[in-house]
């Protein structure tokens, strides 16, 4: 078997036997490489020369990080895009914001330190360039979208009555905060808040919304916030309790506007089933508690207002004539207004109860020093204050009569 030797070279020239010997698979690193080889046997026979078409041997393609990607504006991380290359190469860059013309690549920047992407809808275009190669193909990242930091909304704790204030703040210096309280997705044409103000709130369970947004960036991710629960104010009651003869009359009233007042009597709780106050009513039983609380559609309902105890007393009676002198006997008429009482007295001067014995009116005095004292009664209601009359009722007997009245009697007559 005869020896064989292939010699090459890289440049184009013809080889010879003192150009370098082919051992194996070899790596092209310049551009315009030119292979030339021959091959030669052990008795110096030399084949043609093949020559190979140029090689063309690009610099590494360039490597963005990130590739595209979203920042958000007032953010710890930076919005920095780095590119690296192969060692030793010059890498070139440019920003294309939007739908401005893409530059030339004779008129790319060369990239020293990590690029700061400023405005969103950013594209960055990058090629680099290595000494002895090509220029490499161009690399285009996905796009950079810069957008304002998410807004915080901020609702008051629990149930707040009347109204309630929700507040917002955002990240990004300088933006603008827009919003909705109708579920709907906030736009830069929606409601733009104001920090002096805030954001008022009269209907419960209101869910806010809403975007931050400045000029160079896209509109943040939308905030949403808890729902925010308001409730009606409580309603009053007029009086508020205390002590009465016969009856209270009584008002509920609410401030708020188209809401109405539902109340109980018994001391229950009121909810949207009670009664419903429209004009001022009587309470004509002692003891009783009033509870009450506004309803609204568009509101929670309020806490219950409650008052304190009514007492409602028996009228106090009325003793006619009050004290006098009279002749034998005296009838003395006693009384109350309240419908269907009963009165009480005592004639001893002790004072009188609901135990003690009921009087019939009129009452008959037979005799002197005697002193009334009275009360009515009433189921329901509590005992009247006591009446008693001015001063012990005097009782005279009959005054003697004289027969004959008038003129001179006789020795016999008698007197």
């Amino acid at each position: 078997m005869l020896f064989r030797s292939v010699y090459y070279t890289l440049d184009g020239s013809a080889p010879t036997l003192a150009s370098e010997v082919y051992e194996g698979p070899m790596t092209l690193v310049q551009t315009g490489s030119i292979v030339s080889a021959v091959e030669v046997t052990e008795t110096c026979v030399m084949s043609p020369v093949q020559v190979s078409r140029t090689f063309s041997i690009k610099t590494a393609l360039p490597v963005l990080v990130p590739n595209g990607a979203n920042f958000a504006l007032g953010a710890s991380t930076p919005h920095a895009v780095t590119i690296t290359s192969s060692p030793g190469s010059m890498i070139y860059y440019s920003v294309q914001v939007g739908d401005e013309i893409p530059k030339k690549v004779s008129q790319f920047t060369p990239y020293q330190t990590p690029i700061e992407i400023e405005h969103t809808d950013s594209i960055v275009r990058a090629v680099a360039k290595s000494g002895g190669k090509d220029m490499s193909d161009m690399v285009t990242s996905l796009p950079f979208v810069v957008a304002a930091g998410k807004p915080t909304i901020t609702v008051p704790a629990g149930v707040s009555v009347g109204q309630a204030r929700v507040d917002m703040a955002s990240t990004t210096p300088g933006a603008m905060l827009y919003y909705t309280t109708d579920s709907s997705t906030p736009t830069t044409l929606s409601a733009r808040y104001d920090p002096a103000l805030g954001v008022i709130i009269k209907t419960t369970r209101t869910v806010v919304k809403a975007i931050a947004a400045t000029a160079g960036s896209a509109s943040s991710a939308v905030a949403v916030s808890p729902q925010v629960m308001v409730a009606c104010e409580s309603p009053s009651i007029t009086p508020d309790g205390g002590t009465f003869v016969d009856f209270a009359e009584v008002t509920l009233s609410s401030g708020v506007a188209g809401a109405s007042v539902h109340f109980t009597e018994d001391g229950s709780e009121p909810d949207v089933t009670s009664a419903i106050f429209e004009f001022p009513f009587r309470v004509q039983k002692t003891g009783a508690v009033i509870k009450a609380v506004t309803v609204h559609p568009l509101l929670d309902t309020s806490a219950v207002t409650e008052s304190l105890v009514f007492t409602v007393k028996a009228a106090k009676p009325q003793l006619q004539p009050p004290s006098g002198v009279f002749t034998e006997k005296a009838e003395i008429s006693i009384t109350s207004t309240t419908p269907d009482a009963q009165i009480h007295c005592t004639m001893d001067g002790t004072p009188a109860t609901a135990d003690s014995p009921v009087c019939v009116s009129p009452v008959t005095i037979s005799s002197t020093g005697i002193s009334i004292n009275a009360v009515a009664t009433k189921e329901g209601l509590e005992v009247s204050d006591a009446a008693a009359s001015a001063s012990p009722f005097i009782i005279k007997a009959q005054p003697p009569v004289l027969t004959p009245e008038i003129g001179r009697a006789s020795c016999r007559e008698r007197v």
